[in-house]
């Protein structure tokens, strides 16, 4: 019988993880290990759980490159996973506390991940602008205009010094 699909499904190999298992069994740079702080406690006490920072300013953010961006957004992204991965230990064992500190933390993260994609964003519309801009221009106009495009064009500045030009 081959139901829906063409072909038939494999059949799981049985392993021999004995062979396997002392592999990892004392690694420090096993990957699951990145879903748990550097004590590698599955739980923290809630004074550890509520001392972490505040959330990055979209000011802050607006000055990073893209690969700074792009790492920090990973590294809240685990940051997130460790915090999550403990409230569910937490829920798991009924601890009955670090609810609230960990809703907290994870807001924090979750809005610097928020403020990081309205970056990408500012900047790749910012972006798409100046193309539009550039494309009604010829290059070489632009290179040859005497002010440049970052210049204030304050008027409160022009009327003080026209008074002052005229004497």
């Amino acid at each position: 019988m081959r139901g829906l699909w063409k072909y038939p499904l494999p059949v799981p190999v049985a392993r021999d993880h004995r062979g396997t298992a002392a592999e990892y069994a004392d690694s420090e740079d096993h990957g699951l290990w990145g879903f748990f702080d550097k004590s590698k406690q599955a739980l923290l006490p809630p004074d550890d759980e509520s001392s972490h920072g505040r959330a990055w300013t979209y000011k802050e953010l607006s000055v990073k490159s893209f690969e700074d961006l792009h790492k920090l957004y990973w590294v809240c992204v685990k940051e997130q996973n460790r915090t999550l991965t403990r409230e569910k230990e937490r829920q798991r064992l009924r601890a009955g506390y670090g609810e609230v500190e960990s809703e907290e933390r994870v807001a924090v993260v979750r809005e610097t991940m928020t403020l990081i994609g309205e970056v990408l964003v500012d900047r790749q519309l910012s972006y798409n602008q100046a193309r539009i801009l550039v494309g009604q221009k010829e290059v070489a106009e632009i290179l040859e205009e005497p002010r440049s495009l970052l210049e204030d064009d304050d008027p409160l500045e022009q009327m003080e010094s026209t008074p002052q030009q005229r004497q």
